[in-house]
């Protein structure tokens, strides 16, 4: 009964303000149909507290929708950051790859220029040379040991060593010691060099007999 009661001045309410407060926004013929309106919800408070009822459900509807909406917004905010960043990083990544690019390029420029100006041979890496003798008096002279040669003089503890070839593969040097064993070079033997260092046949990984 006091729900009732509650409703039905509502609808007073309801029946006086949009005539007082709105009267003069509406046309004669809407000022009409909401005063029959109105009268309706008189006689029927359970329309009223439908329509209330509706009422509240659509507020309700529309504040879901707005923050749906915003939420919505927020996310493609955060996309377009993203995208951005990502681009940011394909163009740094597109930077770092030119100046690789750039460096390798000059580096076999480089390369090149030291090859037509013999600059020796590439002791890169792991590579094996054949040496045929170390001597102490009978030296070679060093006016004889010419650029791209194929041979080259080291001296060490006084002995100046003569080495000739130069091969990525053990094999191979080990063919060319055999040939110079053959021909009658009795000091020949395989010795390897790592980066232009000279190591041992078990530090370059290669087991003798």
């Amino acid at each position: 009964m006091r729900m009732l009661i509650h409703l039905f001045i509502a609808a007073l309410f309801l029946a006086a303000v949009p005539y007082q407060a709105q009267a003069q926004d509406l046309t004669k013929e809407e000022l009409k149909y909401w005063k029959d309106k109105a009268k309706d919800y008189k006689r029927n408070p359970a329309a009223l507290k439908d329509l209330s009822e509706e009422a509240e459900m659509a507020r309700k509807q529309k504040r879901e929708m707005e923050l749906k909406l915003t939420q919505i917004e927020a996310d493609r905010i955060s996309n377009e950051n993203q995208v951005s960043q990502m681009q940011q990083e394909i163009a740094d990544l597109n930077s770092r790859l030119i100046a690789a690019q750039n460096a390798i390029q000059q580096l076999n420029e480089e390369k090149a220029m030291m090859a037509s100006k013999g600059g020796g041979p590439d002791m890169s890496g792991l590579v094996f040379r054949v040496q045929i003798g170390a001597y102490g008096k009978t030296n070679v002279p060093a006016n004889l040991d010419q650029e791209n040669d194929n041979m080259d003089l080291e001296t060490e503890g006084g002995l100046q060593k003569i080495l000739i070839g130069l091969y990525r593969d053990y094999q191979d040097a080990e063919a060319l010691r055999a040939h110079m064993k053959k021909i009658g070079v009795k000091d020949a033997w395989v010795v390897p060099y790592r980066d232009g260092v000279r190591i041992s046949l078990a530090e370059a990984g290669i087991k003798v007999n």
